[in-house]
């Protein structure tokens, strides 16, 4: 009997620690808030050492933007970094580039927000399929492996308002398999979950507060449907602090379509029953395969295009989305490039009353 108390006491504990680790990874994405993207600013690519940062049409980045932005109830920022810009042939990142990086995350951080730091598109060389992971192992791994060794060292003294992401949307490879060709799927997904593991060893084997740091991991395409499947597995973390990654644009008609394409009908407009309805099935797939297992959720990326859409229909899915994520205490990111949604030269949202809709849900207890 002593024995079986013993060892039901060690069970609780170990429950109890589970339980402990769960409310405190939600409780820090509740902290979140609401969430804003730095978008087509420090992902630029191409355009030479004088298309770094204003290459698609963004100002340089002030402290003030981001003064602002916290003043109307967004607290997370998510900086999308292309850091192949200048990059010398042994992987090492171009000082200039990380320098400049790092003075914006200071703006944004002593400003009270969070940051959240990746590895975006950056030319794609992530998911080539000439050249990308699934056709040089080594040479990629190489150079991933070292960005994030150098991200660790930079920022090891910085709390966890920096929060490290281990890639965007491009941990899927269509060359080994699609869901409109086929393949091997399997093979495709475990080439992510390896990424995703090493990127979690990576950072919690470097120094400082990178060994308690939160991480934020990109799902399969961040693609909620992907996502949720059973070939993706999250990594392994000790201390479990890991949260997942998707992405919303659905329908991709609405959201990213402006006209015509050879896949898809321009849609002008949302909000129908069938419009809700799918939004809050896609949620609450994400809130039972992740978040009722403790592992917490992030928007990473939503949003739809302006350009010949009703605005109502524009104001509508921005609220569903941002609204429908942050009950289910998601963290919703807003993706927004260089020059819509926010303005950065006026400081003020193009349509005041998406202004006043992040304020108030910011304002609202969860």
């Amino acid at each position: 009997m002593k024995k079986k108390a013993i060892l039901i006491g060690i069970f609780s504990l170990l429950m109890l620690k589970a339980f402990s680790s769960e409310t405190e990874s939600m409780k820090f994405v509740k902290n979140l808030g609401i969430g804003y993207n730095w978008g087509n600013t420090f992902d630029v690519v191409g355009g030479g050492v004088n298309g770094f940062e204003i290459g698609w049409g963004a100002p340089i980045s002030t402290k003030e933007m981001f003064e602002d932005l916290k003043s109307r109830g967004i607290t997370t920022i998510r900086l999308p970094v292309a850091w192949s810009r200048g990059m010398a042939e042994d992987n090492k990142i171009d000082e200039n580039v990380a320098a400049r990086v790092n003075e914006v995350v200071d703006y944004a951080i002593n400003s009270g927000l969070y940051v959240i730091l990746n590895i975006h598109w950056d030319g794609g060389w992530i998911n080539d399929p000439n050249s990308g992971f699934t056709k040089d192992w080594k040479g990629c791994m190489d150079k991933y492996v070292s960005i994030w060794n150098q991200l660790c060292e930079r920022y090891k003294n910085y709390d966890e308002h920096l929060i490290f992401e281990s890639l965007n949307e491009e941990g899927c490879f269509d060359n080994v398999w699609s869901r409109y060709s086929g393949g091997n799927k399997k093979t495709a997904f475990e080439v992510l979950n390896r990424i995703n593991q090493t990127f979690v060893n990576t950072v919690r084997q470097s120094s400082g507060k990178n060994k308690k740091r939160y991480l934020l991991i990109a799902g399969y395409a961040t693609d909620i449907e992907c996502t949720c499947a059973p070939e993706f597995r999250m990594p392994q973390d000790k201390i479990n602090r890991c949260m997942i990654s998707v992405h919303y644009y659905t329908p991709s008609t609405f959201a990213i379509l402006e006209e015509d394409a050879s896949w898809g009908k321009v849609r002008k407009t949302w909000g129908t029953e069938e419009d809700y309805a799918e939004l809050k099935k896609n949620l609450e797939m994400m809130k039972k395969t992740f978040q009722d297992k403790g592992i917490p959720v992030i928007i990473g990326e939503y949003g739809t295009v302006i350009k010949g859409k009703e605005v109502e229909s524009v104001r509508r899915y921005l609220t569903a989305v941002a609204e429908s994520s942050y009950d289910l205490g998601f963290c919703p990111v807003l993706w927004a490039g260089a020059t819509d949604i926010y303005n950065r030269r006026e400081l003020k949202f193009d349509d005041e009353e998406i202004g006043q809709m992040y304020k108030r849900l910011s304002e609202k207890k969860r």
